[in-house]
């Protein structure tokens, strides 16, 4: 499965978002399919953070 690049909402579809795959594919998904993969990319954002965090502070 590809990774989630980004993810916007159209007021026209609001109850879709717009999914960019890092593989340059986008898709119309219903909220509802995107909020049962939430926690996952939730999870994958907080471990970017974190790394990001770790390097800032290794550069100071």
């Amino acid at each position: 499965m590809p990774r989630l690049a980004r993810c916007e909402r159209d007021a026209a579809k609001w109850y879709q978002v717009l999914i960019r795959w890092k593989n340059g594919d986008e898709t119309w998904e219903p909220l509802g399919n995107v909020k049962e993969d939430v926690p996952d990319l939730l999870k994958a954002f907080q471990k970017g953070q974190r790394r990001r965090r770790m390097l800032h502070r290794s550069q100071e």
